[in-house]
């Protein structure tokens, strides 16, 4: 958690209750059809304004809002199974911080929210930790033409 950094820098975020009625709507919608990873974005965005509006009411109250924490951790297997679905990855396996983690940061770096730019930079840090070191090396290596 991030209580001292959302206690220094308060912020005016949204209602819990306002911010999880969207993330629903937006699951309504993505599960209409395969999931893309501008849906996993959206989720992301989603949780993670919800997380920094968690922290934004503990920072302030001393207190956990009633139910908060069951209703993330649920929000947190959604985006975990989106993500599954759209063929991404939800750790970044160098470092283990999960993308819902390093959402929240971004959002908490930004005034409260991450922008679509910081979700997709954060996603596709984390493919980049997946990729092995020889695929690296043999792209990088340019191949010579037969005559």
């Amino acid at each position: 958690m991030s209580l001292l950094k959302t206690y220094r820098n308060p912020l005016v975020p949204r209602n819990l209750t306002e911010i999880l009625n969207d993330f629903q709507g937006a699951l309504y919608s993505i599960a209409q059809h395969a999931i893309s990873k501008e849906d996993v974005v959206t989720l992301v965005a989603f949780y993670a304004e919800y997380g920094v509006a968690y922290l934004d009411y503990i920072a302030s109250t001393f207190e956990k809002p009633k139910g908060a924490s069951d209703t993330m951790t649920f929000m947190n297997s959604v985006i975990a199974e989106a993500i599954n679905e759209a063929g991404l990855h939800y750790y970044n396996k160098e470092r283990g911080w999960s993308v819902v983690d390093k959402a929240i940061q971004a959002s908490l770096d930004n005034g409260g929210m991450a922008t679509t730019n910081d979700i997709i930079a954060i996603l596709d840090e984390i493919e980049e930790s997946y990729i092995e070191e020889e695929e690296v090396f043999f792209e990088d290596v340019p191949v010579a033409e037969e005559e």
